[in-house]
C-alpha cells in the first residue's frame, strides 16, 4: 500500500474544509422547489399551512383552519445563501367556510420577509423569521 506525504494529506484536508465553506449547503443538499406542510411556532390551534414553491420563483401558500381553507396567499421568492426571502405578495381571506374569497389584495404584504433557513434533514427545512427571532417554522416538503 502506498501511503501519501503528510504534507499532501494536510493540504487535501485543508482543501475539503475551504470547498465546504465556499459550497452554499442548501444547493449541496436540497431541492427548494416542491410542496410543503408547515408546522409554525409558537403553535397555533387549529391551524394549517401549505406552501408551494416553483423553479420561476413563484410561490402559493393555503391556509386552512380545521380543515376549511381561510386565507390565500400568492408571492415571489428570492433564495441567497443562507435566507429565503418573500416579496411582492397579494392575498385574499373569508371569514366563513361558506363565504366568497373577495378579490386579491396587497394591503399588509408589501414589506420584504426574509427568513434564514437551516436544513434538519434531506427534506425538513427550519425557517427563523429576521424580525421575530421567537417565531419559526418547519417546512416538511412533501412533493
Amino acid at each position: 500500500m502506498k501511503l501519501i506525504p503528510i504534507k499532501t494529506f494536510i493540504l487535501l484536508i485543508m482543501g475539503s474544509v475551504l470547498l465546504s465553506f465556499t459550497m452554499n449547503p442548501f444547493e449541496k443538499e436540497a431541492d427548494f422547489v416542491g410542496e410543503y406542510d408547515i408546522q409554525m411556532y409558537p403553535i397555533e390551534d387549529g391551524i394549517k399551512r401549505e406552501v408551494v414553491l416553483s423553479s420561476n420563483s413563484e410561490g402559493y401558500q393555503k391556509t386552512y383552519l380545521d380543515g376549511c381553507p381561510q386565507s390565500e396567499i400568492k408571492f415571489k421568492w428570492l433564495l441567497s445563501a443562507n435566507k429565503l426571502t418573500f416579496y411582492e405578495a397579494t392575498t385574499r381571506a373569508r371569514t366563513s367556510c361558506d363565504g366568497e374569497f373577495p378579490e386579491w389584495n396587497k394591503d399588509n404584504f408589501d414589506a420584504l420577509d426574509p427568513f434564514n433557513f437551516k436544513i434538519m434533514g434531506e427534506d425538513i427545512l427550519l425557517l427563523t423569521s429576521e424580525y421575530d427571532t421567537e417565531y419559526s417554522e418547519t417546512w416538511r416538503k412533501i412533493k
